[in-house]
C-alpha cells in the first residue's frame, strides 16, 4: 500500500532520506521572505527520492547592504538605488554608483550635509572644528542667520565666524569660539550690546586726540604722526597713507580720534572741523581745519585692541 507523506519544508541542498511518493515541497530561503517556487521532487533512485532544483528562485535581500565596503540600498527588484530615499529614520542620498553619501554633498546647486549614519542634518552642526547652520532643507546658508534665537555670521562656504571679532556693514562684533554672537559683554575697549553691535570706550578715541595734539611742533611726515598717536591704545600700524583705511570702517559720523585718509595723505581728527596733520610746512605736525589741498576718502574708525 503506497504511503502518502506530508509536505515538508526544505533549504536548498536538502536531499530527502525518505521513500515513497512525493510531489513537491515549498522551498524557503535563509532570508525573511519565502521562495515562491518549488523543488521538484521526481524518481527513485537507490530506493530514495531524487531532489532536481531546476526553476528555483532565490530570495532577494533588499534595504542596506554593505557591498566592497560601500553602503547601497537594494530596492525590491535587488537594484542599487541612486538619489534621495526619505524613510522614518532620515533622509538619505546615494551617488550615481548608488552608494550611500556622508559629509558635505553638492547637488541640485546647493550644498548639504550628511552626518557619518548617511543622515540628513539640518539645524547647527560642527565638522572638522567649524560650526555650520544648515537650513529646514539641510542645506549651507552664508551670512545672518539665526537658530533657536542664536544669531551667527556665515562665510562664504558656509562656515560660522567663531572665536573673532568682526567687523560687518560699519558695526564690530563678538563671536564665541562656537560661532554664536556675543550680546551684553565687554571685550577688551569694546562693550557689545543686546542687538550684539559693540561699542568702543570712548575715552580710548579721546586718547588717540590727545597723542596726536601732544606731536604739535615735531618734525615728522604724516604717517609718523598717525602711527604714534595710535599707539596711545596699544595699535601698532605704520604704512603708506592709503593703507590705514584697513584700520576698521569708514565713518559718516567721525569722533575725535579717529583717522582722516586723503589721497596721499593722513591726519587725526580732533572735532569741530580740526585735524592734527603731521607733515605740515616742511614736515612740522600742526593743527589745522579737516580742509586739505588732496582729495578726502573718508572718515576711518579704528578697532580697538
Amino acid at each position: 500500500m503506497k504511503k502518502q507523506f506530508k509536505k515538508a519544508v526544505l533549504s536548498l541542498g536538502t536531499t530527502l532520506m525518505m521513500t515513497g511518493a512525493f510531489t513537491s515541497a515549498p522551498v524557503y530561503a535563509a532570508q525573511n521572505e519565502p521562495v515562491v517556487k518549488t523543488v521538484q521532487i521526481t524518481g527513485l533512485e537507490n530506493n530514495r527520492q531524487k531532489v532536481t532544483t531546476e526553476g528555483v528562485q532565490a530570495a532577494r535581500k533588499t534595504g542596506f547592504t554593505q557591498i566592497n565596503g560601500k553602503t547601497v540600498y537594494l530596492d525590491e527588484n535587488g537594484e542599487k538605488l541612486t538619489g534621495t530615499l526619505t524613510t522614518d529614520a532620515g533622509s538619505y542620498y546615494f551617488n550615481a554608483n548608488g552608494e550611500m553619501q556622508t559629509g558635505f554633498v553638492n547637488r541640485d546647486g546647493s550644498t548639504y550635509y550628511y552626518n557619518t549614519n548617511g543622515q540628513l542634518e539640518t539645524g547647527v552642526v560642527s565638522e572638522n572644528g567649524k560650526t555650520y547652520v544648515l537650513d529646514a532643507d539641510g542645506k549651507t546658508q552664508t551670512g545672518w542667520v539665526e537658530d533657536n534665537g542664536t544669531k551667527y555670521f556665515l562665510n562664504d562656504d558656509g562656515s560660522a565666524v567663531s572665536g573673532e571679532i568682526k567687523t560687518i556693514d560699519q558695526n564690530q562684533y563678538s563671536f564665541a569660539a562656537n560661532g554664536q554672537m556675543e550680546t551684553n559683554v565687554t571685550r577688551g575697549n569694546y562693550t557689545y550690546g543686546a542687538d550684539g553691535i559693540g561699542v568702543g570706550d570712548p575715552s580710548a578715541y579721546d586718547r588717540i586726540a590727545q597723542a596726536a595734539l601732544a606731536q604739535i611742533g615735531v618734525t615728522q611726515d604724516c604717517t609718523m604722526l598717525v602711527t604714534n598717536s595710535l599707539k596711545a591704545v596699544g595699535i601698532n600700524f605704520h604704512g603708506a597713507p592709503s593703507a590705514y583705511l584697513s584700520l576698521g570702517p569708514l565713518t559718516d559720523n567721525p569722533v575725535p580720534g579717529d583717522i582722516i585718509v586723503y589721497q596721499g595723505h593722513v591726519a587725526i581728527y580732533i572735532g569741530n572741523g580740526r585735524a592734527v596733520h603731521g607733515g605740515w610746512n616742511g614736515y612740522t605736525t600742526a593743527e589745522f581745519s579737516v580742509e586739505c589741498s588732496t582729495p578726502l576718502i573718508g572718515y576711518v574708525h579704528p578697532i580697538l585692541p
